[in-house]
């Protein structure tokens, strides 16, 4: 998840401190850029959770696992651009 952060973090200060950087294209990398911070923090916690402890497939945590990845999370992020 660090690498997450630390990379789409570097896109998103190169573009803030550039002046000459904010462009249509790179502007849409920086959204894509948070887009992919906000996901990685929401699913990859719920996700190791989920596939490291094996009682949790019967629980209630199936629905939270299945709502921020699948079909409908991209069509949202699309909706957002």
């Amino acid at each position: 998840m660090w690498v997450v952060w630390r990379g789409n973090g570097l896109m998103v200060a190169a573009v803030i401190a550039d002046r000459r950087l904010r462009t249509v294209t790179n502007t849409f990398m920086v959204s894509l850029a948070i887009s992919d911070v906000l996901i990685a923090t929401v699913n990859m916690p719920v996700q190791l959770c989920y596939d490291t402890v094996p009682t949790l497939h019967s629980s209630s945590l199936c629905l939270v696992q299945s709502l921020p990845e699948g079909p409908p999370t991209h069509r949202l992020i699309l909706l957002l651009h």
